[in-house]
């Protein structure tokens, strides 16, 4: 097979109940010079052998085993192997709108300032039915700016220029929980992204998704993103080469005090678990507000007090508890 176009990137862990959705939304792209890898991390459940059934039938499709588990390591090993001119993301629970990678594949040929073009999409639950809408900033200046604050770049909805992504080091496994959102700040040191307005995507909610997975790690690592991202001289002061795992030391080494740390750990959770409710998340809401409740070592301040028994209340109600 003569090089592809477009190399798209399909981490695969234990996602059999939406796998064949997934691939089949690929699959069905009215562009069609694409390699889709498949790259299993690790799947204990039969999610592999369906991988190894679709690559049997379409000579576009490659099979990998990542040897180091985590979704950054996992990007990173297809990264490695890709032999497109662009990277397209797509998770192994959504489905892609069928002339998503034609209409993405436009913008990034014809604007060259461009690296990476993300979209809107829909969000779908567990059943496929529409729970909602994800609607990013559109303008690359408003995106640079708001990025410093919070990411609003829907990973799975990208396409990015593979040379870029690859030559700026790819997805920094340090950064759990945010290796896009850590990525996507990198990147606008040297180049613009865009969302587009255009609905390319169903995004799909469910309670076992990775992204409800250890919000406070996550949190961590969108601080430190965000401080190194304003000052990159601050990544010497901890040198994250060697570091496994960003925890409050980090965030204390690179200058964020511990009342700042709590601070937002509190504010960023609580809007964590608003997500999980907006989009019927309650069985993870639940969950999560449990966790915050139990980890904060500082007392809440009057606001977020006030905002957390309007959000226990409202859990009441849903559960009827």
């Amino acid at each position: 097979m003569s090089s592809p176009t477009i190399s798209v990137l399909m981490p695969v862990k234990n996602a059999r109940k939406f796998l064949h959705d997934a691939i089949a939304g690929v699959l069905a792209q009215t562009y069609r010079d694409f390699e889709l890898l498949l790259i299993d991390d690790g799947s204990d459940d039969d999610s592999l052998a369906i991988c190894q059934g679709y690559a049997q039938s379409d000579r576009r499709i490659s099979v990998l085993q990542n040897q180091m588990p985590g979704i950054a390591n996992t990007l990173n090993y297809g990264l490695a192997l890709a032999k497109g001119r662009y990277m397209a993301r797509v998770d192994a629970d959504d489905v892609c709108v069928v002339d998503r990678f034609k209409r993405q594949i436009a913008v990034l040929e014809a604007n060259p300032d461009i690296a990476v073009v993300g979209a809107s999409a829909w969000v779908i639950d567990g059943q496929g039915v529409e729970i909602g809408v994800l609607k990013p900033p559109t303008n690359t200046a408003q995106i640079r700016l708001q990025l410093l604050s919070t990411n609003c770049v829907i990973h799975p909805t990208v396409m990015a220029r593979l040379v870029v992504v690859q030559g700026i080091g790819g997805y920094r496994p340090v950064f759990e929980g945010c290796e896009d959102y850590d990525l996507w700040l990198r990147i606008t040191s040297i180049a613009d992204i865009l969302n587009l307005g255009d609905m390319l995507l169903y995004y799909r909610m469910h309670d076992g998704q990775v992204s409800w997975q250890r919000t406070e790690q996550r949190i961590f690592s969108e601080l430190a993103a965000t401080r190194c991202a304003i000052d990159r001289h601050l990544e010497q002061c901890v040198d994250l080469d060697k570091l496994t795992v960003i925890d409050r030391d980090t965030l204390l080494a690179i200058g964020l005090k511990p009342a700042e740390i709590a601070k937002a750990l509190q504010v960023r959770s609580i809007g964590t678990v608003l997500d999980a409710i907006r989009f019927q998340q309650y069985q993870t809401a639940q969950s999560l507000l449990a966790q915050l409740q139990g980890q904060c070592a500082m007392p809440f301040k009057r606001g977020l007090a006030c905002s957390l028994l309007r959000l226990y209340l409202g859990l009441r109600s849903y559960f009827r508890v």
